[in-house]
């Protein structure tokens, strides 16, 4: 959906101010940091293996990144803007990009690189505070946005390409509603879409025996009849031989959130071996709670999972699966680790995705610093960032396994990730454990 027709979307969704918010997020599919529902948000472990025995390696920065002097920007000061969830019950989400994006500034000026700096404005209580951010951003000169909750649903599409402002999301993402936009670029994957075929590789693998795949879906037209259509595709291609589809739709709540008992019901009426459930926040929780008692046996596999909501579940999270690119307290490459275990000597808090994706998000608008730079530009002008990002989208990443780290990849006509590297895992006690690791679009997919 592009152009007018995307416009046109996100006018409805303005003009309906809160109701606009929660339909908006239904209807896009998005990521966790849009549909941030948890009442209790709370931080994560502070007493993993990982995070308490790694050491911090002072010079990995500057010996990964290749910092220091003025190519690397050593000297000058980069205001970036940052449009997140920093009040009412979504504050958590908000709050822990910060760290991450903090973290990162602290580690690039002492490599060598520029001083960070972050313009924030909170968008946790209006439809429309990302746009009016985006129109301060450009009086300030400020060229580089960090967005979330996928551009403030929508409203700082527009704003950012007329302002000629690099905006990067890395909690929402573009959804499939805003690619192609200029100006506006997704560093997650899509979520529920890019989690299927891996997670469809895993139940073959591991759940040969397969017969019926009940696909959870919401009821808003043309929107839901595409997620199903995406996901009968993947089926299709990495499915189970033979595996038959159903779709039970679930009812949604005025605050957003899903009511499933009509579809505890049907579910127990079609008793399938497989549940996928597109649902974030703390829809996961809830529903796996009412799954407990509902005299059902059959996998759920999701697409989200968020620490700060286990204690609605309890032991009822016990057995979930979900596919995505979850950070996850094992970190399979050195810059993974160094990661981890710097955050946790900063804040005594082991990261999830919220500050692992901006804090290497803020390493990218590095890179775009660096490259802007070494052509003689103006490493504050958006454009020249942006024709930076597309000349070469690709970057170091956090995620995945490599040394020094892993690798994503952009992609530059539709501004989503192509080469993201994501993970299937198992809640145990409340913790995560990866099941198998694989790539956007079903590449690389192998066991733990």
């Amino acid at each position: 959906m592009r152009g007018k027709s995307v416009d046109r979307l996100a006018g409805t969704v303005l003009a309906d101010g809160v109701l606009g918010r929660r339909r908006f997020l239904q209807l896009a599919g998005a990521s966790a940091a849009a549909l941030a529902l948890a009442a209790c948000a709370k931080p994560a472990d502070a007493t993993s293996d990982t995070a308490a025995t790694d050491k911090v390696d002072p010079d990995f920065i500057r010996k990964t990144f290749g910092g220091g002097g003025a190519a690397a920007g050593e000297g000058l000061t980069i205001t970036l803007g940052a449009t997140l969830l920093l009040s009412t019950f979504q504050a958590f989400y908000g709050q822990q990009s910060l760290k991450g994006m903090k973290l990162a500034a602290e580690q690039i000026k002492k490599a060598g690189g520029p001083d960070f700096q972050f313009e924030t404005r909170d968008i946790a209580a209006s439809t429309t505070a990302g746009a009016d951010a985006v129109r301060e951003f450009a009086s300030a000169g400020i060229g580089g946005v960090l967005a979330g909750n996928i551009f403030n649903v929508g409203s700082m599409v527009g704003p950012l390409a007329q302002a000629k402002i690099l905006g990067i999301d890395p909690g929402g993402g573009t959804s499939t509603l805003f690619q192609s936009q200029p100006y506006v670029w997704g560093a997650r994957a899509l979520a529920p879409n890019d989690t299927f075929p891996i997670a469809l590789q895993y139940i073959t693998k591991k759940m040969s025996g397969t017969k019926t795949i009940v696909l959870m879906n919401s009821n808003f037209g043309d929107f839901s009849k595409a997620l199903e259509d995406d996901f009968r595709s993947a089926v299709s291609k990495f499915g189970p031989s033979g595996a038959e589809v159903k779709v039970v739709q679930y009812q949604t709540s005025q605050s957003g959130g899903g009511d499933f008992t009509s579809a505890m019901t049907e579910l127990r009426n079609i008793q399938p071996d497989v549940i996928f459930t597109p649902f974030y926040g703390s829809d996961p929780a809830t529903f796996m709670k009412k799954y407990a008692t509902a005299g059902l046996k059959g996998t759920v596999m999701g697409a989200d999972f968020s620490s700060s909501t286990v204690d609605i579940a309890g032991s009822a999270f016990d057995g979930y699966l979900f596919a995505g690119d979850y950070f996850d307290d094992n970190p399979r490459s050195d810059w993974g680790r160094h990661f981890i275990a710097s955050f946790y000597d900063k804040y005594k808090e082991v990261p999830d995705y919220f500050p692992a994706n901006y804090y290497e998000s803020t390493f990218i608008f590095w890179e775009l610093v660096k490259r802007v730079i070494a052509k003689g530009g103006d490493p504050n002008n958006g454009e020249q960032l942006q024709a930076a990002l597309l000349e070469k989208p690709e970057f170091l990443s956090v995620y995945g396994e490599g040394s020094p780290a892993g690798k994503i990849k952009m992609d530059p006509d539709k501004h989503i990730l192509t080469d993201r590297p994501m993970g299937v895992f198992e809640i145990k006690d409340g913790t995560p454990k990866a099941l198998a690791y694989g790539n956007i679009g079903g590449r690389d997919f192998a066991l733990a």
